[in-house]
């Protein structure tokens, strides 16, 4: 579903995502910091923390293509010496050194439902530094009761 960037249009173009996620980063990336940026995707997030003032960026993303576009983006804008771009699975990924912050947005509609929980608790235990800090650092999930079949099924069907 998120091979190429226009998949990535409705992330992107969510202004209150967008923003908050830009907040968090600006208050938790320090001058100097190493970060991972886990399902990274477009980009975006790796970026954010260059702007932030990280040292360098580690950007994981099993999808080639991807990875191809967003390291295209960090080149022409001047990072590509700041952002590594590491095509793979989470499993199989070793990094040169531990990091101070691992940024992530794998959290789907329902905030669990890329396995963010097994992702981060793995990345969290083989790469970040003691001490080292999480964006997002939680998640709240909201629900109210509702009837609608087609949505249930659609978002809740593989479970």
């Amino acid at each position: 579903m998120f091979t190429h960037i226009p998949k990535h249009h409705d992330m992107l173009a969510d202004r209150v995502r967008m923003e908050a996620y830009q907040r968090a980063i600006r208050e938790t990336v320090r001058q100097d910091d190493v970060v991972l940026d886990l399902g990274c995707g477009s980009g975006i997030l790796s970026f954010l923390s260059v702007l932030a003032g990280a040292r360098k960026v580690y950007a994981v993303d099993f999808n080639a293509p991807i990875v191809k576009e967003a390291r295209k983006i960090a080149e022409h804008n001047g990072w590509g010496d700041r952002i590594v771009f590491l095509t793979g699975a989470l499993e199989d990924l070793a990094l040169p050194e531990k990091v101070d912050v691992i940024v992530s947005e794998i959290l789907g509609s329902l905030g669990f439902d890329e396995n963010v929980v097994k992702y981060l608790a793995d990345a969290r235990e083989r790469f970040l530094k003691p001490g080292g800090r999480i964006v997002p650092e939680w998640v709240d999930l909201f629900t109210v009761p509702a009837e609608m079949p087609e949505e249930r099924e659609r978002h809740l069907g593989t479970w």
